[in-house]
Parts: structure tokens; C-alpha cells; sequence
């Protein structure tokens, strides 16, 4: 038998190395590989974000949809990492790429523990330097808006577009 965390140590069972005579309790199998998934791709997304090329800084962003709705809740808080630093950038292409990345999560997000660090990304686009970003910002707070009936309701299998539009602006209820 090979060593856990070893290239060919079989992850399908799990047992006490110090006690080998208890019996190894299986583990569900796509539990686990959502979990693995979660990490190596992580790895991947964390490389590319401390990477000095602009360009792997911005493809660390932009696979943070396809990844999203994959993680379970701390691999979504590692992401989320990724992206408040991203939106912390210096070069202005990246925090731009990061504005439409949010876009795209506040389409995911039907988790109401996630709307706080939405908001607050908000907030930050909104107070960048960049006029083009602070247009962004308000475009990404009224889409953001649309899509919090899903963090409450919580119904990602058929996703944010069956869920009712937000009145227009000139409805009486924004009066």
C-alpha cells in the first residue's frame, strides 16, 4: 500500500494508518471528486493569479464562473480570494476583467452567505479610479439586484433567467 497523498495511493477507501485493523469506510465517490476537482483547479486558478503576466492574471479571473457553481463553500471562499484581488489590481484590463467576472457569479450565487462579499465588490468598483469601471459597477449593482431573489430562494437547477425581472425603474414601488 502506498502512502496517502502519494501519485498512486487509491483515495476510493479511506482507513487509520495506525490502526490497521479497522475496517476502511468507503467514501462517495462524487463528494470526493467534486472536492478534488475543486482543488487541483484551485491550484491552477492560484497560480495564474500570482503569476506577473496581466494575461494569466485575467485567465485566473475568468475561470471563476466555470468553477463557481463546482465548489462547495470554502473552496468558493478561496475563490473569492482570487477575485477580491484581482479587483485590487494595478493594471486596470485586469480589475476591468474581474468587473465582468462578477457579472457572471451574480448570476450563480444561490447562496445567501456569498450576497455580502457581492455587495461589498460592488462597493469597491464603484470607488475605483477608473471612470469606465465605476460605469461597470453601477450596471454590475442593478444586475446584482436582479439576481438576489436566487440567493434566497435558492433554486440553481434551472437557473437565475426563470425567476421574475425586478420591476422597471419607473414603477411605483421604486418611488
Amino acid at each position: 500500500s502506498y502512502p496517502r497523498g502519494c501519485l498512486f495511493h487509491n483515495d476510493n477507501s479511506i482507513g487509520d494508518v495506525d490502526n490497521p485493523d479497522e475496517t476502511p469506510t468507503r467514501v462517495d465517490n462524487s463528494e470526493r471528486r467534486k472536492s478534488h476537482a475543486g482543488n487541483r483547479f484551485l491550484a491552477v486558478v492560484h497560480r495564474l493569479a500570482a503569476s506577473r503576466s496581466t494575461s494569466a492574471r485575467i485567465a485566473a479571473c475568468s475561470l471563476s464562473p466555470v468553477l463557481w457553481s463546482n465548489l462547495d463553500f470554502p473552496h468558493q471562499l478561496q475563490l473569492r480570494g482570487v477575485i477580491t484581488r484581482a479587483l485590487h489590481d494595478v493594471e486596470v484590463i485586469v480589475r476591468k476583467s474581474t468587473a465582468t467576472v462578477l457579472h457572471e457569479i451574480a448570476e450563480l450565487v444561490f447562496d445567501p452567505r456569498a450576497v455580502p462579499w457581492l455587495v461589498l465588490m460592488c462597493e469597491r468598483a464603484m470607488t475605483d479610479p477608473e471612470p469606465q469601471l465605476r460605469a461597470a459597477a453601477m450596471t454590475l449593482t442593478w444586475h446584482l439586484a436582479e439576481h438576489l431573489p436566487n440567493a434566497f430562494l435558492g433554486d440553481a437547477s434551472k437557473g437565475s433567467r426563470s425567476l421574475r425581472r425586478l420591476p422597471p425603474r419607473t414603477d411605483p414601488t421604486f418611488a
